[in-house]
């Protein structure tokens, strides 16, 4: 018959599975140990590509983090800097409407001063049309605290944003201060890997 060497391996290393080294005659002793060198560098090779796509996986997911957190300050500055515009430009119409409110003040206690001398005088037709002026006047008032409140709503809302955006950044940073520390593992024959935990748990050699 020919020699089948599946087979001869399968009776060695049921024999020392049955009986250990010291049962093997010298032949089948030698064989076995050639046997358990063969499967000590096929688990070697699976540590060596296991460690290795452990490394992969980790670079690739400090790189995405430190994309994200970069992706993240240049929100943060594109919101400061939006906030900034906005603040000026709030502070520029918050003087546009000081003044304007300044003048209307002015213009309002002409229009009394005007009101009382057609009370004297007995101009009915002037003081209609001072009362409708004052109408206008106080229009004029609600609508600038109408907007004042919108603005101030406005950067209310901009400012939690911000707030938000940052704390976020330094959420991120952290993480990848923590994922740069651990970017050295250690693959050779350990029998853990030290490695974070949102990676799955190193094989175990036996």
């Amino acid at each position: 018959m020919p020699f089948d060497a599946d087979a001869e391996e399968r009776r060695v290393r049921a024999a020392h599975a049955a009986g250990g080294i010291e049962s093997l005659n010298r032949l089948d002793a030698l064989r076995m140990r050639s046997y358990l060198q063969d499967d000590e560098r096929r688990q070697a090779r699976v540590e060596s590509r296991t460690g290795t796509e452990v490394v992969v996986v980790a670079d690739e997911r400090v790189e995405a983090l430190a994309a994200e957190h970069d992706s993240l300050c240049d929100t943060v500055d594109k919101i400061a800097d939006a906030t900034a515009t906005i603040t000026d430009s709030l502070a520029e119409r918050a003087d546009r409407q000081g003044e304007a409110i300044r003048k209307l003040r002015e213009e309002n206690a002409e229009l009394r001063v005007e009101l009382a001398k057609a009370q004297v005088a007995g101009l009915a037709e002037l003081q209609r049309s001072l009362i409708d002026a004052a109408k206008l006047t106080i229009d004029a008032f609600n609508a600038a605290a109408a907007q004042r409140g919108e603005a101030s709503e406005r950067e209310t809302a901009l400012r939690a944003e911000l707030t938000e955006v940052e704390a976020r950044a330094v959420m991120l940073a952290s993480e990848l201060q923590k994922l740069k520390t651990h970017a050295e593992f250690k693959f050779a024959r350990e029998d853990e890997l030290d490695v974070p935990a949102f990676l799955p748990p190193p094989r175990q050699r036996h």
